[in-house]
């Protein structure tokens, strides 16, 4: 490939493999040049957009996520059927396996962690 031996870094992965490493390929995605018909070359570079941000309504969001996670898992968890039961003992409703499995995952937290906060 044209031009690839001008391309080096100083990282440890280039200057172990003598490949192009993510350093490089982080500057092609930033910086494109097109070598036209004509002889002439388009140069590229990418504007980083930034937004501002309404921290306000960001703070709610996070505050509140919680609460309205376990909302929409209840109300998702309540449309689970149970399926009928001939023999054994008595089985959890199947809708509050499924909720506590996804609290659980949710909180990130062990069952026995979880297992307070679910009673």
């Amino acid at each position: 490939m044209a031009g690839e031996a001008t391309k080096v870094c100083t990282c440890p992965d280039f200057a172990e493999r003598h490949q192009p490493c993510k350093h490089i390929f982080a500057v092609e995605f930033v910086i494109q040049r097109q070598q036209l018909e004509d002889g002439t070359e388009t140069y590229t570079q990418a504007v980083r957009v930034t937004y501002g941000q309404r921290w306000s309504l960001y703070n709610a969001a996070q505050t509140n996520e919680g609460e309205h996670f376990v909302r929409l898992l209840r109300d998702l968890c309540d449309g689970i059927p149970q399926p009928p039961q001939s023999n054994g003992r008595p089985r959890l409703p199947l809708s509050d396996v499924v909720f506590g499995l996804g609290q659980k995952t949710y909180g990130m937290m062990s069952g026995r962690r979880s297992a307070t906060a679910l009673r």
